[in-house]
């Protein structure tokens, strides 16, 4: 097409749009076929497993996690046996074999489950991510860990690499605190799995998650540290400076230092994107070209499509390429008013201002470029970012990455001590700043879920902004005006029901009603997407209890909604109310299975819907009407998706409609599909 009407050259943008579309879902077709795994269809209870450990990773609560590389599982045929498993072990039920590392083959008994889905429909989908590292089934090991070979390998560059990551690590950690050391060799190595969680959530509220999160703050710090080392050390030796390109050889010991660094992090999106744009910068100085452009930017995101296409989804890529597309897009209009604030000359005050003016500038675009996307996929804002990465980076650029550089070369020597001690001692003022921010009033702002419509716009508008370089580049706003409005019609679920049964959340507009732990992961996703950060539970026996239009015992909840006062919404606990449940409800919710004739409530979800689909979200109108939204149907027939046996009788709507006359007594005669 292009060839042919190359002349036109609507014709030839056209056929580059379209090759485009075509390329990436190529690319992802061979991607998914790379990777492809069987995903665990149902639950394994107490099963023997065996495999090469392939990570063992430390989390906060005294946990381990292991993932095994081509597992034998006893409850499974190979056929349906994943590549990969990853199991969760508390640390007691590991000291019967102390010193687990990747590497080892090992064998122990664990209940395995497939990937967990979406929360809630529209949620971050964990199976999707964990299919892509191929990983098919997540678990929980229990008693002993038999070690079969301590010395093996399964042969894969991967396994070493993480084998060495993981030394480092421990030998980074040792001498420093407990939190010192696990962020330490967070910003070293990319392990982040000690770092306890209320660290972690303060360096998010704070807005300084991207130092703890490796990306091209880091790389950038490193390859520029020895890049100007090299070249100024070099620069001390006349002879060797007046005859030989010593810039151009400082650009190779940094893009050397980048690509190092690149591995040793575990090669995180983040990180993929800064080395390969570190690596074409270096490689323009080197080749005497340009070194940042927007082009620059373009490589480095196609290069990473093409081999991980599935990237696109990630929040991690989405923010990393749209903060640096606005840094270079606005320092671009800015560098000129900058280079005349600076000076010809600029004393040391002024060197040390503009320093700070940058970092002001930076964290404001990064900021603001970013904003859509956290609050997609977060539902927060973080409103004091300036403020902390006014602090936190000089402290990091000047102290923590500088001595991270020197434990690292020290380490072979065995004097990286005292460098770490230093490193040790930025991060604790870092971490100081951190705390400090996050506890200031109105630190975060919790604004609930918006629509894709929104980010959409949102993106083309930013887009817009930062690609043309004319006046109507200004146009871009009418985009972002729109992604505004369009984020303010997102009307969170007014009734969401887990696929297990066991968590019911209510909402009515004016508070949040909990039937479950508040304390588990779904119930903190449902109640962060509605824009709350807590919610009374319903008392455990369910005795009378009453708020807010709803009242509940301990058969089940009624609930009449303030939008809609002619709806009766009923969540049935038990089967003994089932009949009365079917004749007062408009909108029937049940726990249990129907297996008799309910034909009372415009709208029935019941046990077998909850395992068929998951999680299902409710919506209703003034009108009385009723939107229902399904994890199933969001997720669709994805590889990563367990495929349910829909042929059992048990589970199909055919065997419940034949079922809705019997009496209930036949209900003992039918086991749950979660049971098996």
């Amino acid at each position: 097409m292009g060839w042919v009407g190359r002349a036109n050259p609507w014709t030839l943008l056209l056929a580059a749009f379209l090759g485009c579309i075509a390329l990436g879902f190529g690319a992802a077709t061979l991607r998914a076929h790379l990777v492809a795994t069987p995903v665990l269809a149902k639950r394994l209870a107490s099963t023997q497993v065996e495999g090469r450990l392939l990570a063992v990773e430390s989390r906060p609560g005294n946990v381990v996690r292991l993932t095994l590389g081509n597992p034998v599982i006893a409850a499974a045929t190979p056929a349906s046996t994943p590549r990969r498993v990853r199991i969760t072990l508390r640390q007691g039920d590991a000291s019967s074999a102390p010193l687990l590392a990747a590497g080892m083959r090992v064998r122990l008994r664990a209940t395995l489950m497939p990937p967990p889905p979406p929360a809630v429909p529209g949620a971050y989908d964990f199976g999707r991510d964990l299919w892509f590292q191929g990983i098919g089934a997540t678990g929980f090991g229990f008693g002993r860990v038999e070690v079969l070979d301590g010395g093996g390998r399964d042969g894969t560059f991967a396994s070493w690499l993480m084998g060495v990551r993981q030394g480092l690590a421990e030998r980074i950690a040792a001498p420093l605190p407990q939190s010192e050391g696990a962020i330490a060799a967070a910003l070293i190595v990319g392990l982040r799995g000690e770092v306890p969680r209320e660290v972690e959530s303060a360096w998010r509220d704070s807005g300084l998650a991207h130092i703890l999160s490796i990306s091209g703050l880091h790389v950038s710090l490193a390859a520029g540290l020895i890049f100007a080392l090299i070249r100024g050390g070099l620069a001390l030796i006349p002879s060797v400076a007046l005859r030989h390109p010593i810039k151009k050889w400082a650009a190779g010991a940094a893009l050397a230092t980048a690509l190092v660094y690149l591995f040793l992090s575990g090669a995180d999106t983040p990180v993929q994107r800064s080395v390969l744009m570190a690596g074409l910068a270096l490689t323009g100085v080197m080749l005497d070209r340009p070194a940042i452009s927007l082009r620059l930017v373009a490589w480095a995101a196609l290069t990473i499509l093409l081999l991980f296409p599935e990237s696109v989804a990630n929040a991690s890529f989405q923010m990393s390429f749209a903060a640096v597309v606005a840094l270079i897009a606005g320092f671009e209009v800015l560098a000129e008013p900058l280079r005349r604030l600076r000076g010809e000359r600029p004393g040391l005050a002024r060197r040390a201002s503009h320093y700070f003016l940058g970092i002001a500038l930076s964290t404001i675009l990064a900021s603001i470029a970013t904003l859509p996307f956290g609050l997609y996929h977060f539902n927060r804002a973080v409103n004091y970012a300036l403020l902390a990465n006014m602090i936190g980076v000089p402290i990091t650029g000047l102290v923590v990455m500088p001595a991270a550089i020197l434990g690292l070369v020290a380490m072979p020597f065995g004097l990286e001590a005292w460098p770490l001690r230093l490193m040790g001692w930025g991060i604790s003022v870092v971490d100081a700043i951190a705390h400090w921010v996050a506890q200031l009033p109105g630190a975060v702002t919790s604004t609930g879920a918006i629509p894709v419509a929104a980010l959409a716009f949102a993106v083309l508008g930013g887009l817009w902004l930062c690609l043309w370089r004319q006046p109507w580049r200004l146009g871009g706003l009418a985009f972002l005006v729109m992604a505004l409005a369009w984020a303010g019609t997102s009307r969170p679920p007014n009734l969401i029901v887990d696929g297990d049964a066991r968590l019911v959340l209510i909402n009515d507009g004016t508070g949040v009603w909990l039937s479950g732990s508040a304390r588990s992961l779904s119930a903190e996703t449902w109640l962060r997407r509605a824009g709350h950060t807590n919610a009374a539970d319903f008392p455990p026996d369910g005795s009378g209890a009453s708020a807010g239009g709803i009242a509940c015992d301990a058969l089940g909840c009624v609930w009449r909604p303030v939008s809609s006062a002619r709806m009766t919404v009923v969540v049935s606990r038990r089967p003994e109310g089932l009949a009365e449940d079917c004749r007062a409800a408009s909108v029937l919710v049940s726990l249990e299975p129907v297996r008799r004739r309910c034909s009372g409530p415009q709208m029935v979800v019941d046990r077998f819907d909850l395992w068929r689909k998951g999680t299902h979200a409710l919506w209703f109108g003034e009108d009385g009407s009723v939107r229902v939204e399904t994890v199933a149907d969001q997720r669709g027939a994805r590889p990563w998706v367990p495929v349910r046996d829909t042929a059992k009788p048990r589970t199909t709507p055919e065997r419940r409609r034949k079922n809705q006359d019997k009496n209930l007594s036949a209900e003992a005669e039918i086991t749950y599909p979660t049971d098996d």
